[in-house]
């Protein structure tokens, strides 16, 4: 039985990465990475910060696309006893980013998993948003297409979610003032936490009451996670 470690990478903040992260980082000899460019830049800079040994190690692209594809050659790893490390370009796996194929074929196949908790734009933004909500969805990158986005949002507000609610989701700086533009129509009362470059030298905090806002105000830079808050 081999185990898989989903470990948790800093999202913009190198010093937020834990003292297991470290270990498991320096010790897997497998790690599937979502970016192995990305990959090889974040255990550089850990190796020069934290002193930690990151060289040797075989990086295996696995990404949105071809996430079927590659599951055969983790799989084999796995069950040839070896273990295996997953981490995303940033965060934890999983979260609106792959990972959970590979965990449901460990499971599956008897393997162990053990998940190395890190830092989280979703828990982030829920923490600085400051609102108080009986529900919280999660809703990942909202749909790129207007007609499925907004039908999305509709469903949301019809579906009977008990409120106080918060919606939270990521956005492309690129689609933000569209995105804002499509929650203003649906939820005109709502209030809207922006986070932009969280953890980051740069970061931003945006809060907004959505009613009469202009969104051509949103700089499109920057990776932003929002936090919609919904009374009634």
């Amino acid at each position: 039985m081999a185990t898989l470690f989903l470990i948790g990478t800093p999202i913009g903040n190198l010093e937020d990465i834990s003292r297991r992260a470290l270990d498991r980082l320096s010790k897997i000899e497998f790690l599937i990475t979502e970016d192995t460019r990305t990959a090889v830049k974040l255990l550089t800079l850990l190796a020069e910060k934290y002193g930690i040994e990151t060289g040797g190690k075989r990086l295996i692209s696995y990404h949105h696309g071809h996430e079927s594809r590659k599951l055969g050659e983790v799989a084999d790893l796995l069950d040839q006893g070896h273990d295996v490390g997953l981490i995303t370009e940033s965060g934890m796996p999983g979260v609106s980013d792959p990972g959970a194929m590979i965990a449901d074929y460990a499971r599956r196949a008897g393997h162990r998993l053990e998940v190395v908790p890190g830092p989280s734009a979703l828990t982030t933004a829920i923490s600085l948003s400051g609102f108080d909500a009986r529900t919280t969805v999660f809703a990942g990158f909202l749909p790129k297409d207007r007609g499925q986005k907004k039908s999305f949002l509709v469903s949301v507000r019809d579906t009977g979610i008990p409120r106080p609610m918060n919606l939270v989701f990521f956005e492309s700086p690129l689609r933000i003032r569209a995105t804002v533009q499509a929650l203003t129509k649906t939820f005109p009362k709502a209030r809207l936490f922006l986070g932009r470059e969280l953890t980051k030298a740069n970061e931003e905090h945006l809060w907004i009451r959505l009613e009469g806002f202009e969104a051509e105000v949103l700089p499109e830079r920057g990776e932003y996670t929002g936090v919609l808050n919904v009374k009634k």
